[in-house]
């Protein structure tokens, strides 16, 4: 019996259900008779031989060499037979036919383990194909979710990888250092507020960064100003997910700002001036305004409103499966940043009952962040702090709601909160900087009327500067106060 090696059943195979190839299945176990070592063929899944004859024999092999005993006809026909299977595969004389193909087989051999490992991913890629077609016709799942589960399942078939030498890592430090310089990506996604840019703070990463604060802190205040800006100002394409109010926020806030009105104004179409002429004027001024922001939003920003879903307002606004399939989709089309408002919104899938919320979202979190990475795109999450409305120290990462997984995940967190002394202004700090000062934090003036923190003005903020000349100022208080030659004054 003759092996034809790679090309052997090429026609047979293309016309079977399922592709096999039996002479080159026989030709490695022959292989393993006639004195090859089971490790010198690699690990080879029991997957790798779709015959029933050749899958039990193999596995009577690998587990003689797991027990360190010799791999030879005898001991293979011996512990077939203890397992009741030497019937199955044919008896003795069909261990015995192994051996005409080795003399063919033994040169090529890498050549045919390398084509049974080909063999077994397009049986496991077809089995994969039935469960699509199966999620496909499942009313129940959401045609996103369904994609998001059929693509993981391709993607953990296991293919046969050429080893890569440690060459490859210098050839992509140099492509990542030729796209920084040729301005194709960017380490940082820099905020356009200045005072949080002089505390300093780099900025965003391509990975998981987290807006942190409590209600009426200008979550959405301090990302409405980031987004206005990538969009109008470096014309960059994003993607915006509004799973609490919608993205009103989005467009109310920058138009009472450049139009000079409350925000509150802005919802109750209330224009204001003096006499019907200066009415006409801003009804010209918001038209024009709104055509623009209308051209640059359609151009380069994508949305997810879940105004538009019909979700009811006390349960979850998007399953994690379908937001991270939208993401992806946002990202294919050319977003280079995601926002998402927020991550409280999201109904976190569990694996099993005694999973905990916190280690769900961790697990999402943690998926979030590889999409990030892999994509070298920031994601931007919007999250609640537990802290009470007169706490004036400064967050923690234990702030957080549902923090410990979410704290493991995320690269960048910056805390907003208040101080009663510091009137007007919004503080910002870097809660967490994987690379970067921990602790930096910057006062932005708040605009109150438009819901929005200023790009200019503010300050960076050194508390233990400012501790130093507190305990200056009341150390010379106190000598002031001090008689010139002691005693009584």
């Amino acid at each position: 019996m003759g092996v034809q090696g790679d090309t052997g059943c090429s026609m047979s195979c293309a016309t079977q259900a399922e592709p096999r190839d039996e002479q080159t299945e026989r030709a490695v176990l022959g292989c393993v008779l006639h004195g090859l070592h089971v490790n010198e063929t690699g690990p080879l899944p029991l997957e790798a031989f779709a015959g029933q004859p050749e899958r039990l024999t193999w596995a009577s092999m690998v587990s003689l060499a797991a027990e360190g005993r010799a791999v030879d006809h005898i001991t293979v026909a011996t512990r077939l037979k203890d397992r009741g299977e030497l019937a199955t595969v044919g008896g003795p004389a069909y261990l015995m036919r192994l051996d005409q193909v080795v003399p063919l087989a033994a040169s090529n051999l890498p050549s045919y383990v390398a084509r049974l490992r080909d063999l077994s991913a397009r049986r496991a890629m077809l089995d994969e194909a039935d469960k699509a077609r199966a999620r496909a016709l499942d009313m129940s799942l959401s045609p996103a979710r369904a994609a998001v589960e059929s693509a993981q399942g391709f993607a953990a078939v296991r293919l046969e990888r050429p080893l890569v030498r440690g060459g490859r890592a210098v050839l992509r430090l140099a492509q990542r250092w030729e796209d920084f310089a040729s301005g194709k990506t960017e380490p940082y996604l820099t905020l356009p507020y200045e005072a949080l840019n002089e505390a300093p703070f780099r900025g965003f990463v391509p990975n998981l960064n987290v807006i942190a604060g409590r209600s009426g802190n200008f979550k959405t205040g301090l990302v409405t100003g980031c987004i206005t800006h990538w969009v109008f100002r470096q014309r960059m394409c994003g993607g915006v997910f509004g799973l609490e109010d919608g993205v009103e926020w989005l467009t109310d806030r920058p138009t009472a700002q450049h139009m000079g009105i409350q925000y509150g104004d802005v919802g109750a179409c209330r224009l204001g001036g003096n006499g019907p002429s200066a009415v006409a004027y801003n009804e010209e001024r918001l038209q024009q305004w709104m055509g623009e922001m209308h051209s640059a939003f359609e151009e380069r920003l994508f949305i997810y409103d879940v105004t538009d879903t019909g979700v009811d307002v006390d349960t979850p606004s998007i399953s994690f499966p379908d937001l991270l399939a939208e993401a992806r989709r946002m990202i294919h089309h050319g977003a280079r940043f995601i926002v998402i408002d927020h991550g409280l919104r999201i109904e976190y899938p569990r694996s099993h009952r005694e999973q905990r919320e916190d280690q769900a979202i961790g697990k999402a979190m943690d998926a979030l962040a590889n999409l990030g990475m892999r994509t070298n795109t920031p994601i931007i999450m919007l999250w609640h702090l537990n802290r009470s409305s007169d706490d004036e120290s400064m967050p923690k990462r234990s702030d957080l709601k549902e923090s410990g997984y979410l704290d493991a995940a995320a690269r960048v967190i910056l805390g907003l909160w208040r101080q009663s002394s510091r009137a007007g202004h919004q503080l910002v700090t870097v809660v967490k900087a994987t690379k970067g000062k921990e602790g930096a934090t910057a006062a932005l003036e708040i605009d109150g009327g438009a819901g929005l923190l200023r790009l200019r003005g503010g300050y960076p903020v050194d508390f233990e500067a400012e501790r130093q000349a507190q305990q200056e100022a009341k150390a010379m208080s106190k000598r002031a106060r001090a008689p010139l030659f002691g005693g009584d004054s």
